[in-house]
């Protein structure tokens, strides 16, 4: 997010910066579940904590593929930002 934000005005390469980051930080929370779940020997105590672990884990999972379809249906010549998907990953941060 920080590469969208602000590396825009310092440089074209934003996007690739952005990609990369965003590559490294998802392929960290794979790693992390895998581990997570490989420490516990496969069976997890079903808890809030645990609970909303997972959700995070799926919504992470859900924002490499807002962003594929983000930039698959860009187009340079728009006078605005559209609702979808654009507008929806900026609410989820906000």
């Amino acid at each position: 997010m920080f590469a969208s934000r602000y590396m825009k005005t310092l440089t074209p390469r934003w996007f690739p910066a952005h990609v990369a980051l965003q590559t490294i930080g998802v392929a960290l929370i794979i790693v992390s579940f895998i581990l997570i779940v490989i420490d516990h020997e496969g069976g997890l105590h079903i808890g809030i904590h645990q609970l909303i672990g997972v959700i995070v884990f799926a919504l992470t999972l859900s924002m490499p593929i807002l962003g594929i379809i983000a930039d698959r249906m860009f187009d340079p010549k728009r006078r605005s930002a559209p609702i979808f998907p654009d507008q929806v990953r900026v609410q989820s941060y906000g």
